[in-house]
């Protein structure tokens, strides 16, 4: 019963148009109920194009994205050790050995 109780705007709102369906076809409940789902995506259908385009967004920036991560530097992100309490830092800069040679916490570049 308590289903019931949670769809039941759903069928305080569909239900009479289910019967304005069939008292408009006047065939069987099954074309009124197709007539009802046909009405509902008729509704929904600009919502529809619009998650379309949302998603093919990200995809179009895609290539700029790439060129962009291509000419950064790389950032690594590492925990320091040197304080009681780990903090991350980065590492903006490699040195020719592979070692950082320029290390900052995140509280100096978060100012």
């Amino acid at each position: 019963m308590v289903l019931a109780n949670i769809f039941r705007p759903l069928t305080d709102i569909f239900g009479p148009v289910v019967v304005l369906f069939h008292s408009i076809i006047r065939g069987s409940w099954g074309w009124s109920i197709t007539a009802l789902t046909v009405v509902v995506r008729a509704l929904l259908l600009p919502l529809a194009f619009k998650q379309m385009q949302s998603m093919h967004k990200p995809q179009r920036v895609t290539p700029q994205m790439r060129a962009i991560c291509l000419t950064t530097v790389p950032v690594t992100l590492l925990v320091s050790r040197r304080s009681p309490q780990p903090q991350p830092v980065i590492a903006t800069e490699a040195s020719p050995n592979g070692e950082f040679a320029e290390v900052r916490s995140m509280s100096e570049l978060l100012q």
